[in-house]
């Protein structure tokens, strides 16, 4: 894979367990997305506001900030929320403005699942549900490249996807992820996302059409220090990953290389990291005139916890649902921490020992575990 980053040590196990596995798997996410729905309302209304003197918007969308009023198509970056989206543009510009949709991932993206999902004629949550004159399309590149041409993109929104870097730009000596790294470590780490994130901008940038908005929400470390699994409960999920991985190594069952290989190529930054590049003159950034018109923390509690919590799951139901959403986006990372001369199976056989592990210690003490989501939602606008 290419090394879009720079310096980056190795770049591997960033796919997510497909065959719709992920998707069904992870409630948290989804429930992510939609908090970020009044931000994202709130955003097409200034876009689309179109500065007559009758309209309430008329003051707050200066020319500069709002998207021409004779618009022929509203194009979408989904980098859902979709229909929600859908309806805003009709609301504010009839039914005679079309909509095109690009959802982007990696080519190794389950798309099929994508599509079956939005195709399906029960979906009432898909954007093409009721609505004519919308168009869904794919883009299978990476967010660290060009997506689209430039000053092309209406609305662009991305959730839960930016804290993956290009690649891991050192080896983690005694930890799984760069939240247990050392000062050094995560020194390295941290360079490296930053320059990970102002790729992102730049891209994302040239872009985005003057007036357009970008929603972005991310993983976050927030101010008081929580992260995604470690919040007020009293295991924080990356130490118990990594005190089990090196358990398994400290048996044998794995080598102590692969115990060091095996990092996520992670980052969560911190609200002051998201708008560096933002509000820095310096930056490549600052020539694309974005402007920030919101930057805030919030936590999206455990769905798996709270269905434990109100008596929906026991300790055994509570204790696979959470451990089927824990490794639907951390599985990749493990398998490939393991030397690639073992048998394909004996890896399977490992990893799922591992995680068979974990269950049982959620299982024993099922008040102790949860996976609170921490994100840090970026609003902003395109200046002409």
């Amino acid at each position: 894979m290419s090394n879009e980053g720079g310096g980056t040590w190795e770049r591997k196990g960033l796919e997510m367990k497909g065959g719709g596995f992920y998707s069904a798997h992870t409630k948290g996410a989804g429930a992510a997305i939609m908090n970020a729905l009044p931000l994202l309302l709130e955003a097409l209304q200034g876009a689309l506001a179109t500065g007559d003197p009758a309209s309430n918007k008329a003051d707050e969308a200066s020319s500069a900030s709002r998207l021409p009023t004779d618009l022929s198509l509203f194009t979408i970056a989904d980098y859902g929320l979709m229909r929600r989206a859908v309806e805003a543009v009709r609301a504010a510009r009839g039914a005679g403005v079309g909509v095109s949709i690009t959802y982007t991932d990696r080519p190794s993206n389950d798309f099929s699942a994508l599509f079956e999902t939005l195709l399906n004629p029960a979906n009432e949550e898909s954007p093409l549900y009721g609505n004519s004159d919308v168009y869904v399309f794919a883009c299978g590149r990476s967010f660290y490249e060009p997506n689209f041409p430039p000053e092309s993109i209406h609305l662009g929104f991305s959730a839960t996807a930016m804290h993956w870097l290009t690649g891991v730009p050192c080896p983690l000596a005694q930890h799984v992820q760069a939240v247990g790294a050392s000062p050094d470590e995560k020194a390295v780490f941290q360079a490296h996302a930053r320059k990970d994130w102002e790729t992102i901008l730049l891209h994302r940038g040239r872009e985005l059409a003057k007036g357009g908005r970008l929603l972005l929400v991310n993983f976050c470390v927030d101010e008081q220090g929580r992260y995604l699994g470690n919040t007020e409960y009293q295991q924080s999920m990356f130490d118990v990953m990594n005190k089990l991985w090196k358990g398994m190594a400290d048996e044998g069952l794995i080598t102590l290389d692969e115990y060091r290989q095996t990092a996520f190529a992670q980052y969560y930054r911190t609200k002051e990291e998201f708008l560096a590049p933002l509000t820095d003159p310096t930056s490549p950034v600052a020539s694309l005139r974005l402007k920030v018109d919101a930057c805030m923390t919030d936590i999206v509690r455990c769905p798996y916890r709270q269905s434990f919590g109100n008596g929906e799951y026991d300790a055994v139901s509570y204790s696979h649902a959470l451990l089927g959403t824990i490794r639907s986006w951390s599985e990749g990372v493990f398998l490939a921490g393991l030397n690639a001369s073992r048998e394909r199976q004996q890896s399977k056989e490992l990893v799922d020992l591992f995680y068979e592990r974990y269950r049982a210690l959620v299982e024993a003490s099922p008040t102790e575990h949860a996976m609170d989501y921490v994100h840090c939602y970026l609003l902003l606008h395109k200046e002409a």
